[in-house]
């Protein structure tokens, strides 16, 4: 099969189509991945850069979208495979269905959510796009999150919506081995609990609120260390507030999936403390898959991901004081007999080959269908 994978290439979306890239690959396919933002993620052999500008630092406007579609076109794809929310062709999405070539569409953040500033700006932006929704050989949703609020948007009939997880690749992401060793020594409970935060430093990943409460708690514990991975519009502030203060470190952005899977894996927990309804992010899995429990908000898809006492700590909705309060109970050997639990889920679930071939069944179930009931 030929495929493209159209993406806007941000974020947590662009680090999916990254491993779907790789999986289809592996298994013969020919695949195209355009990205409408400038690329910062690792080399790809079969790729097309679109011409774009960032507008807000997170949404890309391509400014030559003939371009895009050409080099879309001149691949001969047999499948398009829509990442929404990709950007500007969201908005000119007409400009690829007029040439009637099958499509998927997997939506990848929240549909139906107005509570916060960005839930609201995906639902609008949502209502520009669901026109095609219909028209497509299958719709993919990321969570069963995000499945529910499909139907609340564009009922579908049930054999067009799909739901397949995220995979990672647990090869790379995996536990440490002289770092498990090291940990199984009982005296190794005599150290600090290393908190750890990867994503963006922005207001809906809640990270001003743990940096405050990593602060509150370093006040009654000097055993509570806050290690945060990534780059964002909050950084600078955050950094001035915690920079007297030992027990933060600012890591900043990380490129490579193996630089921050040794930190993952160094860790005792991940903390997603989001603001927001995310429908699915893959830190919890990628956390999980080196061991590391997740404290994370029980919003959108993550009580999908995260079950309480079990791979982890569900927060009702993050606050300072709820943080503070969670961050100040934990002690390392609840902690470390959660990981067992964290690896099995991965293994079971959220594999790169899993997830490679559910979406090859997917599209093989598409084009072995006559034209007319595609």
């Amino acid at each position: 099969m030929r495929i493209v994978l159209l993406t806007a290439g941000v974020r947590g979306i662009g680090s999916y189509c990254i491993n779907l890239y790789h999986m289809l690959r592996a298994q013969g396919h020919e695949v195209l991945l355009v990205s409408e933002r400038p690329w910062e993620k690792e080399p790809l052999e079969s790729f097309h850069q679109a011409h774009s500008l960032m507008l807000f630092g997170m949404a890309p406007v391509v400014y030559r979208p003939a371009e895009l579609v050409e080099a879309v076109m001149a691949f001969s794809p047999d499948l398009i495979h829509h990442h929404w929310p990709c950007g500007t062709m969201d908005l000119l999405f007409g400009m690829i269905a007029r040439h009637r070539i099958p499509y998927v569409v997997t939506i990848h953040v929240s549909l139906a959510s107005k509570q916060h500033i960005l839930d609201r700006f995906w639902y609008f932006l949502f209502s520009r796009f669901r026109k095609w929704v219909p028209y497509a050989a299958a719709v993919n949703c990321i969570s069963d999150f995000v499945k529910s609020q499909l139907a609340e948007r564009v009922p579908l009939p049930p054999e067009q919506v799909h739901r397949i997880y995220a995979g990672i690749n647990e090869q790379v992401f995996r536990p440490d081995a002289a770092q498990s060793m090291a940990q199984a020594d009982p005296a190794s409970l005599d150290r600090p609990i290393e908190l750890l935060f990867v994503g963006q430093i922005m207001p809906e990943k809640g990270i001003d609120r743990l940096v405050r409460a990593a602060l509150q708690v370093s006040r009654d514990r000097s055993d509570i260390r806050l290690t945060i991975v990534g780059r964002g519009p909050l950084e600078r502030g955050l950094r001035r507030l915690s920079r007297n203060h030992d027990n933060i470190r600012w890591v900043g952005f990380l490129s490579g999936q193996e630089a921050i899977a040794a930190y993952y894996a160094a860790s005792d927990v991940t903390v997603l403390p989001t603001r927001w309804d995310e429908a699915f992010s893959l830190v919890p899995i990628e956390s999980f898959a080196c061991g590391t429990p997740v404290i994370a908000t029980a919003r959108g898809g993550t009580p999908e991901q995260v079950t309480d006492g079990v791979t982890g700590y569900l927060l009702r909705d993050a606050s300072v004081q709820e943080l503070t309060t969670r961050l100040g109970g934990l002690d390392l050997q609840t902690l470390r007999g959660m990981r067992p639990a964290c690896r099995e889920l991965v293994l079971q679930r959220h594999t790169l080959a899993k997830m490679g071939q559910s979406h090859e069944e997917l599209y093989r179930h598409i084009l072995e269908k006559p034209p007319a009931h595609r």
